[in-house]
Formats: C-alpha cells, structure tokens, sequence
C-alpha cells in the first residue's frame, strides 16, 4: 500500500491575527475548563477536507489547486463573534464567526473547490469559522462564550493544501503548496 499523507485545503491566517485572537482566546480559556485548545500556529480557515491522500497524488492536488484559483481575486474576511457547535446545550466545539463580503468571494471559492475530484464526502453547509478549542470532557460546560470583541480584518490572498501531522504533543499542520490569488 502507498503512502498516504492526510490533507485538507483551506485558507492561512497572518501571524499578527493569530496572536490578536489567541488573546481573545485566552481572556475565555481562563473561565472555561475541559476544553482543548488550538495553538495560535495552527489557526486556519478550512474550505475542504480530502483526508487520506496517496503520496503520489499530491502533485494533482498541486495543479488542481493552481487551476481552481484562476479568476478568484484576493478579498477580505473579518473575525467576527464567537459560537459553540452543534449548540449551546451540547457545545463541543468554540469558535469564532468569519464574515465575507457582500460579493461572497469565499463561498464561491469554496464551491469550486468542493467540484474538485473526487467529490466531497461533506454533507454539512458550507460555515465559515475558526475553530478556537474542543470539549475534552463529556460533558464540558459552554461557559461564557461571548467576552467582549473587536472585528479583525484578515486579507486572503492565496488557498493552501496543508499536511495535518500527528504528534505526541498534538496535531500540527504544515503548508505544502499555496495556490495564490489572482493579482489583477
């Protein structure tokens, strides 16, 4: 059997973002218990999951996303507001709300990524958001989820296939190919 890598495509966050939100992060951490936590460095919008890739198709997946980017140029998201998955009652995922502009440049990036082959086995709607942490217990109470915030503005210029990697000390996701934007 080949070797296989497990991808997902998605969208890179700025380093300065990151810290801006994992200091949002923490305020709430503090007062919340029995939640995993994302490491600022592996914050990301994700457009799709591929999962277990053969090695040997990762240059596909290269030209496909070269190819799939053509006429989509750079836009603009805004972290915006905070939620839990599925809902308050039964939170098992805290997270934070990404707003597109009125034009949904990311949604129609996002559908001609999804038309990528294989087809997707996503079901769900399309929800852009960033995950912040995970309920590591059972039953891991909600807690205040919404402190005060500010809206961050985050420029998209390029769509990344990424490598999640497993490690004794958590996940972590390395960029292997940035498919940029259009420039004009």
């Amino acid at each position: 059997m080949a070797d296989s890598m497990r991808l997902f495509l998605g969208f890179a966050m700025p380093e300065d973002l990151c810290n801006d939100i994992a200091g949002l992060a923490g305020e709430t951490r503090a007062r919340l218990a029995g939640w995993r936590w994302v490491v600022p460095e592996n914050y990301h919008l994700t457009a799709r999951f591929l999962g277990d890739v053969p090695a040997e198709e990762l240059d596909g997946w290269r030209e496909a996303l070269n190819a799939v980017v053509v006429g989509h140029l750079p836009f603009s998201l805004t972290v915006s507001g905070w939620g839990v998955f599925p809902d308050a009652r039964r939170a098992r995922v805290l997270w934070l709300g990404i707003r597109e502009p009125e034009e949904r440049p990311l949604s129609r990036l996002v559908q001609a990524v999804a038309a990528l082959p294989p087809p997707s086995e996503e079901t769900r709607a399309f929800r852009p958001h960033l995950t912040l942490a995970r309920a590591d217990a059972a039953e891991a109470p909600a807690g205040r989820t919404e402190p005060g915030f500010r809206e961050l503005a985050w420029p998209v210029d390029a769509l990344v296939l990424y490598q999640s990697l497993m490690r004794p000390a958590g996940v972590r996701y390395r960029v292997l190919h940035r498919a940029p934007l259009a420039t004009g």
